[in-house]
């Protein structure tokens, strides 16, 4: 009965992963001018496959996690492998597998060679840290990003993904300023859908430090056109919702309206919110295409 009750409050939530996804500019299902939703259609698109992420049990290995985790059986200490099983773990998101496997690796990186896979094998561990949510643990992985990367002549990652986990990484840790000043790096001179990405993944972090409004004014200053300024705030929504999902999956406590007490109510309430906003949003797009007023995909 639990079960089933649990998969009722998932039905009218299955299909928010998809928008959540086009809201993000997500490559799969991004959004063009050309792709906008009608009056029920758009409602009807907000149903995904986050059901089956919830309620399913994770599926067996990939024939690629399941072959490096065969060599590392054989080679337990092979820090080479202990990096490929990690990263194939990550690839597939399963984020607890990468950390457990990783953190065995984690005071042995110099036996990498290559500095480029030193310096990804902590950045990947540092996510993972963050995802399951250890967020001390991860800022001391972060450390050893940075210090590795000092190490090194040319930069052997996109700066803006560093200072993106960096943003998320001190956040969590209550150290806001630091957080903030990483944020500003990541959108630097960077061009709007760089800085819609940027956005996305910070912005649930910068609303658990209180820095969220005012980040999000001025995200709408730096709007190209109203559109997108309208879009600024459906993004830090969705990526709220789909955060809270997440934690939800891995067994952590919700937060705010998205406890599941109370039979759920509050989250089907919070995701009828969603959808109803997210309605608005497509239509009022669709009305200012036909303005012939400029959209961002």
């Amino acid at each position: 009965m639990e079960k089933a009750a649990k998969e009722q409050n998932f039905e009218e939530a299955s299909r928010l992963k998809k928008a959540i996804d086009k809201a993000e500019g997500g490559d799969s299902v991004a959004v063009s001018s050309s792709d906008k939703l009608d009056g029920e259609d758009a409602a009807m698109e907000l149903i995904s496959k986050l059901k089956d992420q919830v309620m399913q049990e994770t599926p067996g290995l990939t024939h690629e996690e399941q072959k490096h985790k065969d060599a590392l059986d054989k080679d337990p200490y092979n820090m080479e492998l202990i990096y490929n099983l990690g990263l194939a773990y990550s690839q597939e998101n399963r984020w607890d597998k990468a950390e457990i496997v990783m953190m065995r690796g984690l005071m042995r990186t110099s036996a990498l060679e290559d500095p480029v896979h030193r310096v990804h094998f902590l950045v990947i561990l540092c996510e993972a840290s963050f995802v399951n949510q250890k967020y001390q643990q991860a800022k001391h992985v972060l450390n050893k990003v940075l210090e590795e990367m000092g190490k090194m002549d040319d930069p052997v990652h996109d700066p803006r993904i560093v200072e993106t986990l960096k943003c998320k990484v001190y956040l969590m840790n209550k150290e806001v300023d630091i957080g903030l000043k990483a944020f500003n790096e990541a959108i630097k001179d960077a061009p709007w859908d760089e800085v819609q990405k940027v956005w996305a993944q910070c912005a649930p972090f910068l609303k658990e430090a209180n820095l969220h409004d005012p980040v999000k004014e001025k995200l709408e200053k730096l709007a190209p056109n109203e559109d997108e300024k309208k879009k600024v705030g459906m993004i830090s929504t969705l990526a709220d919702v789909r955060r809270q999902f997440s934690i939800m999956k891995r067994g952590g406590q919700q937060s705010s309206i998205f406890s599941l007490k109370s039979g759920g109510k509050f989250l089907l309430v919070a995701l009828c919110l969603v959808c109803f906003f997210y309605f608005l949003y497509q239509m009022e797009s669709r009305s200012l295409s036909k303005l012939q007023l400029k959209g961002k995909n």
